[in-house]
């Protein structure tokens, strides 16, 4: 059996318009912060995955590498 290695991060909010990442507190703002958080020499990402609750909640998961 294979050893996995991994950090599964899940970010959840409110999303009611098109958003950006500059614009503080959004859930893209808090997904690309945790992204660019990342040792890029190290800690490969593996999976990003969206979901929504049928209303305007979304969840952001983020699985990566140790």
């Amino acid at each position: 059996m294979a050893v996995y290695e991994t950090t599964t991060k899940i970010i959840k909010g409110i999303v009611t318009a098109t958003e950006t990442s500059d614009t503080s507190g959004t859930v893209s703002a808090a997904v690309n912060d945790y992204i660019q958080g990342l040792d890029s020499t190290n800690t490969p990402i593996i999976s990003i995955s969206t979901a929504m609750d049928g209303g305007h909640t979304l969840a952001v998961t983020i699985v990566s590498g140790k």
